[in-house]
């Protein structure tokens, strides 16, 4: 099974690379990397989930360097494993769906040429979605998942790369608060305990420095705006 938008292109020999890739390993999951246009075709041999083999080590890279790609599933492993897309998810849906995947999946294909091509246009969701929603929506998936991985016992580095998803993404919702000059937004989430976490985090080096001066900012600004 694959899953294309309904405003994106499959280029003609699609099916014969990705499927025979998938049957020459006989994987659960193709991965198929996006560009946004035929003139970026490219062999992405350097990406570091281009070394995985199951899904595992697949998972961990994908976090660590998240990239636009779409998966090709075999119906049989979809079954048994009984995942699904999350229903009512308006964004982030696809990394809920990967994650569950991965941590699911045996062997893994990763079809190095770039063979998926994105279209952009003004009416995608991911261009008119209010940004706080969007940061909102990748904020809430990412700590759901961050718990589920915990139920399921997932490796302890796997754990530790979600965390740090986690992190920025509740550091990024702070930062879209600031820019829209949602204040009352920021002073609530500055003070619930997953933003203490995060900045606790951020400030201890689980982040690289980047993070680190967007996670100062933000304390920064919290405590101009703290009352008093």
């Amino acid at each position: 099974l694959f899953f294309l938008d309904a405003d994106d292109e499959l280029p003609p020999d699609f099916l014969s690379i990705v499927h025979g890739g998938m049957e020459e390993k006989c994987a659960d999951v193709a991965w198929v990397w996006k560009v946004s246009n035929s003139a970026e075709m490219r062999v992405m041999k350097k990406h570091p989930l281009c070394g995985g083999k199951d899904g595992l080590s697949c998972l961990e890279s994908y976090l660590r360097d998240p990239w636009n790609a779409q998966v090709m599933v075999r119906k049989s492993f979809l079954e048994s494993s009984g995942i699904r897309y999350t229903e009512g998810l308006a964004y982030a849906e696809d990394v809920d769906f990967f994650v569950r995947l991965l941590l699911e999946a045996k062997q893994i294909h990763v079809e190095t040429r770039t063979c998926y091509i994105y279209k952009k246009n003004p009416y995608q969701v991911t261009r008119n979605i209010d940004r706080i929603a969007a940061r909102k929506a990748v904020d809430e998936a990412f700590r759901r998942l961050a718990k589920w991985l915990r139920e399921q016992k997932a490796p302890h580095e796997i754990v530790v790369e979600m965390k740090k998803s986690e992190t920025k993404a509740r550091i990024n919702l702070l930062r879209e608060a600031l820019r829209k000059g949602d204040f009352s937004l920021f002073r609530h989430l500055i003070e619930t305990k997953e933003t203490k976490e995060a900045l606790r985090l951020a400030r201890k080096g689980l982040l690289s420095g980047k993070w680190y001066l967007r996670s100062l900012i933000i304390r920064l600004f919290a405590y101009y705006l703290s009352p008093g």
